[in-house]
């Protein structure tokens, strides 16, 4: 199982950030449908230096 999104993965980031996941879970999917753990790692080290803009 694959958790997306802020929701999936406990993230109270802002809209932008939540965009910049989307674009990062479609980048890690391959043309074959499989997925690319290496990818999808490589980009929640990058979500966990969002911060919240109030």
């Amino acid at each position: 199982v694959t958790s997306f999104g802020r929701l999936g993965l406990f993230a109270h980031d802002n809209t932008h950030h939540a965009l910049a996941m989307a674009y990062d879970a479609v980048d890690a999917l391959r043309p074959d449908g499989s997925f690319d753990d290496v990818a999808w790692a490589a980009a929640r080290q990058r979500f966990a230096t969002h911060v919240v803009e109030d």
